[in-house]
Formats: C-alpha cells, structure tokens, sequence
C-alpha cells in the first residue's frame, strides 16, 4: 500500500462520498419498506445519513433471491478458474478504491482511517484469494520473503498448497517454504503416511494416516443410520486407523506433499502416480482452461486418459496434444503420459467445486454413478459417455 493522505486529503474524500440509503437485495439497492433509521458515526455521535430499514416482505425477498441463487448454480456451477478470475478481479476493485473504503468504514466505525487503510483493507484483500502468477519456487526457504513479494501482487496472495484436512496439516510462518510442501502437521495430530502393510514411510508415497485421535475428527455424518458411511469414508482402508483419503508423501524437511486423492489415483504398470502431478503440468498449458485425468482398465492393465476442455475459441489440435504430452514428459516420466487426450464441453464437479475423478471413471467403465446429487452440474457426464475414442472393443 502507498503512504497515507494528510488530513485534508481525506476529509475530502469524505465529503464526496455518497453512502448506500437502503438494503442489498438481488445485486441492486431496493429501498426498504421498513422506518428510516438514522446512522451515527460513532466517533463523535453525528448522522451519516438515514436508511431505509427492512421489515418482513424484504427479508423475504432477499431469502427468495439468494434461494434462487443457490439453485440455479450460478456460483457453483463455476469452475475454479473462473471463480478465481472473479475474485481476483473484486480484489483489484478493493485495492484500487482503498481510500474511498478506508474513509467509509472509518467514519462507519469510528475508527482512525489509519487503522482501516493500512490494516482492514489490506487483510480484506489478502484473506482467501489466490493467484498462481507467483514464482513460488524463487522464495524457497524464506517465507516472510514470499509473503511480502506476493502481496505486492496488487493486495493478492497466494498459497503454494492445499490444506489437506480437518487441521492435520498447516502452514507455519516460522519455518521454511518449499514450493508444492505442506509445511508441517497440526499440532497434536499424529500424521503419517502409511504403505499398505501399515509401516509408516518417509520420501515415499502412501496413504496420509493420522495414527491417533484428534479433536477435530468428525464424529458422525448426518443420515448415516448405523455410521456405515463415516467408517466407509476413513477406517475401510486401516482398521481403526483415520485414513483421510489422500496420496501423500513426507519430504525430508518433514513437511508434505499431496498428489492427489488416493482413491483416483493412476496405476499404469504397477506404477502408482498421483492425479495433482500431472494436473499440475497441464494447466501450464495456456489453450486448457481445466482438465480431469482418470485411469481407464485396458489389455490386463491400466492406462491414462486425461480430458480437457478449452479455453474460448481454442482447439484440441494435434500439434496442442503433442504439446501436453511433452510437457508432462518433461516436467515428469514417460509413466504420466496420457494414452489418450480428449476434449469435453464441461467438467463435472461437486457443488464445492472439486472435480470428480471418480465418477468419470466409472462413466468411462459403464458402472453406476453414485452421489450424482452432489454434483453441480451431473449434465457434463454425457460427454464422457459412449466415447469411441477410448472404446475396449
């Protein structure tokens, strides 16, 4: 953030600053049908201005709308890519009218303007947000280096990995950063990662265990009548023992890489690789706005089919398949290279956004999907069906 405004300056903005009279409702300002009600700067006790309020039928309304709002997907039925595009973009919008909110919810609050610019603001656009043009690998070791480059990047931060579960892993601010690592476990939490013969291993893939009982551990799931679900979910692979279900690996600086769900991961030729792995190197290929890589059974063994759906007005041309492959060649092993590249109109996701490697497969196999309630947008299946391309015949 730049250096602050005198006084005069601000009282400036101030006095042109023309402050919202009336309730939110449908992504427009609707005056309320409730009494006006006078707002008070706290600070000194004078009128901002008067609002309307809302009474019954506008809270009803606002239940309606953000109803349908929830229904029709709008939100949900985005791909990652695109929420992060829009959140990115609300982030550019707060830092660049960081004066006017500064001013706004000082007078709001009563708090020194200060406060708000420097503070408030700035945490409001750190909080959350993720950007990927960050260079996260040139600040390994460091990482209030990283933090302070990285918040450059118009209020923007990043973070290099994915929280795995319910507190078992963490970043820590006070030990070093390695791209793609999770920095350390929980505290308390007895994090392991496991081969199937249940002997904890260390710069080796396994199951990401936790070895003992931990506060947050969820302890039942809701409609699950004889918790037949909950022990399916984390105590089916290790009897008695939390498996959360994802394919990791402890590093030898005791942090922890994720590769992926360990029911999706590939096994061509006895070999077990990680879905992250290679979507990590496709989505440096600009043309792919997202992708979702399954193992298909084929000839007594297990290939790699990765599908992948355009940015607008991009093609999946041969030269572009070449492109992929020689880049999941380079950046990993011949082993990661898809058999078959193909392109689908969308990507099925749950209504949290998380891709379903899962059900694609057994779409690809003919079986029965399961859970296709959860999905978003359960439609984008159909274009995984049937494809002759991938056919065992």
């Amino acid at each position: 953030m730049s250096d602050l405004l005198t006084k005069l300056e601000y009282v400036s903005i101030a006095k042109n600053i023309d402050p919202p009279r009336s309730p939110f409702i449908d992504g427009k300002f609707r005056r309320g049908h409730g009494p006006e009600m006078a707002c008070l700067n706290p600070s000194n006790n004078t009128e901002i201005t008067k609002i309307s309020t809302a009474n019954g039928q506008d809270v009803d309304l606002a239940v309606e709308k953000a109803r349908e709002a929830f229904v029709d997907g709008r939100w949900a039925k985005k791909i990652p890519a695109e929420r992060k595009e829009i959140l990115i973009r609300l982030c550019k919008l707060i830092t660049r009218h960081r004066r006017e909110l500064a001013v706004m919810e000082s007078i709001d609050s009563g708090k020194p303007v200060r406060d708000c610019e420097l503070i408030d603001i700035p945490e409001s656009t750190l909080d959350g947000l993720l950007i990927t043009q960050a260079d996260e690998g040139a600040f390994d070791g460091d990482p209030w280096r990283l933090v302070g480059e990285l918040s450059a990047h118009d209020g923007v931060i990043t973070q290099s990995v994915t929280l795995a579960s319910e507190a078992a892993l963490l970043g820590v601010p006070t030990l070093p950063v390695y791209s793609g690592e999770i920095q350390a476990p929980g505290l308390g939490m007895d994090v392991q990662v496991w081969n199937d013969e249940r002997k904890s291993i260390n710069q080796e893939r396994g199951e990401l265990i936790c070895a003992q009982s931990f506060p947050s551990r969820p302890v039942f799931f809701w409609n699950d009548e004889g918790d037949h679900k909950y022990h399916s979910a984390y105590y089916e692979h290790f009897e008695n023992v939390w498996a959360h279900g994802d394919f990791a690996e402890i590093t030898e600086h005791g942090g922890v890489v994720i590769y992926g769900r360990s029911d999706a991961v590939l096994n061509p030729g006895g070999v077990r690789i990680g879905t992250a792995e290679i979507y990590r190197q496709v989505d440096k290929v600009e043309a792919v706005l997202e992708s979702i890589v399954i193992g298909q059974e084929w000839k007594n063994d297990v290939r790699v089919v990765l599908f992948v759906k355009m940015r607008e007005r991009q093609e999946l041309t041969d030269d572009l398949i070449k492109e992929i492959k020689s880049v999941i060649r380079r950046e990993c092993t011949p082993r990661h290279v898809p058999a078959k590249i193909l392109e689908v109109g969308d990507i099925p996701r749950t209504k949290s956004g998380k891709i379903v490697e899962i059900s694609v497969r057994d779409i690809v196999h003919g079986r029965e999907i399961k859970n296709k309630e959860s999905l978003a947008n359960p439609e984008a299946l159909e274009f995984f069906k049937n494809r002759e391309e991938i056919s065992s015949i």
